[in-house]
């Protein structure tokens, strides 16, 4: 595993496994993007539409980094510093008021702090946890989660401008064939748009289905940052809206989702 020393046959089938998801997503994000780059962007320039260009591919940099960064760094991974002869099950803790309960994990041999959850997939206690993200082919936690919302972020605000890039282009080929060369036929105007704009059609049917999913996505993590929940936190109907610990006003949960930095982890 990535994040610990202890490894297993079982932990490098994981680690295979998790490095071919980040492969497909890769391909499968990347891919439609270049797809645009060389069709799309490529009459953008000519249209002297330099601002769209530009904003495409600050964001596509930005995307991908964000990605690759997610999956590299350290979600949170909390390794046992010291052996428990007689571990208690459980601690309750005073925070804010409410009770919290800390349980004691048999797998990596440590009372867990409060939000750290044990994924099942990594075999990690990882601290505020949010999810296991096969996207990225890691967990998302304390140590990863800022840049898993600027990939999110970023992913859905590069589809809009994709999105909005490619209509332009088949708009304007479409316009081309039924007022200025009056083919009239509406066949012929769809085989002369698709002639010459096939590549932004495809882009326009991938961020059409894509863009949904990373809007509500967004939006979730928005949300439930305005709360100070993890998604584990708000699947699990944890806590409600008078007895979460963590929750001091949306002003402030949104200063400390985006502002407040990063714990670190050592591998």
């Amino acid at each position: 595993n990535r994040h610990s020393g202890n490894k297993t046959m079982s932990d490098s089938q994981k680690l295979d496994s998790r490095y071919l998801k980040i492969l497909i997503s890769a391909i499968l994000i990347i891919g439609p993007c270049i797809l645009y780059f060389i069709s799309t962007s490529k009459w953008l320039f000519m249209q002297h539409n330099y601002l769209l260009i530009t904003l495409s591919y600050i964001l596509f940099i930005i995307m991908t980094t964000s990605m690759v960064f997610t999956f590299l760094k350290n979600p949170g991974v909390i390794i046992s510093q010291s052996k428990l002869s007689n571990p208690p099950c459980s601690i309750d803790l005073q925070i804010n008021a409410q009770i919290v309960k800390v349980k004691f994990c048999s797998n990596c041999k440590i009372i867990r702090p409060p939000r750290t959850v044990h994924c099942n997939i990594c075999n990690h206690c990882v601290d505020r946890f949010d999810h296991h993200c096969p996207w990225v082919g890691t967990c998302i936690g304390a140590g990863n989660y800022k840049l898993f919302m600027l990939f999110i972020s970023t992913l859905f605000l590069l589809e809009l401008a994709m999105l909005l890039g490619s209509c332009k282009m088949v708009n304007h080929f479409t316009y081309e064939a039924s007022h200025i060369l009056n083919l009239g036929n509406s066949t012929k105007i769809f085989v002369h748009t698709m002639n010459h704009s096939a590549g932004a059609a495809v882009v326009i049917g991938f961020a059409c289905f894509t863009i949904l999913f990373s809007l509500s996505l967004l939006i979730f993590h928005l949300y439930i940052g305005a709360m100070n929940k993890t998604t584990y936190e708000e699947i699990k109907k944890l806590y409600s809206e008078t007895s979460n610990p963590w929750y001091s006003g949306i002003s402030r949960n949104i200063a400390e989702l985006f502002l407040s930095p990063s714990p670190k982890f050592n591998y």
